[in-house]
């Protein structure tokens, strides 16, 4: 897996780190496994199915879902229809002995800062403080 930073305002956070895997990957010790295709998530959270457990979800722009806690709000998955077996898992809810990075599951690509592109928000907000 490799370990993806990007931030949206409905989180109310300037970075959001996320990882990106095929649904394949996750797994769910319920009964019937977790859903292999975010078509299969998408009915089985609209069906309640007890896999999925509270996760809900809503359409942030077309074509682009946001999965959350039901309970929390927790930001959980998002998934663009473009690609039917990949998501983005919140980093933050990976469960790792090692923290919050997860560098035992994740292979982080760091990059410096004249690797970075930046926003007149990133660098308003960041640089100056705000």
């Amino acid at each position: 897996m490799r370990g993806v930073i990007d931030g949206w305002e409905s989180r109310g956070l300037d970075i959001m780190p996320w990882v990106i895997t095929s649904l394949r990957h996750i797994a769910c010790e319920r009964e019937g496994g977790f859903p292999g295709t975010q078509s299969a998530l998408r009915e089985a959270v609209d069906q309640r199915d007890e896999r999925v457990g509270t996760l809900k979800y809503y359409e942030v722009m077309p074509g682009t879902q946001r999965y959350f806690c039901g309970r929390c709000s927790a930001t959980v998955f998002l998934a663009a229809d473009e690609d039917e077996e990949v998501v983005k898992v919140a980093v933050g809810l990976l469960g790792s002995p090692d923290g919050a990075m997860a560098r035992s599951i994740i292979s982080w690509d760091i990059k410096t800062d004249t690797q970075v592109e930046h926003s007149p928000r990133a660098e308003g907000d960041c640089a100056e403080g705000d």
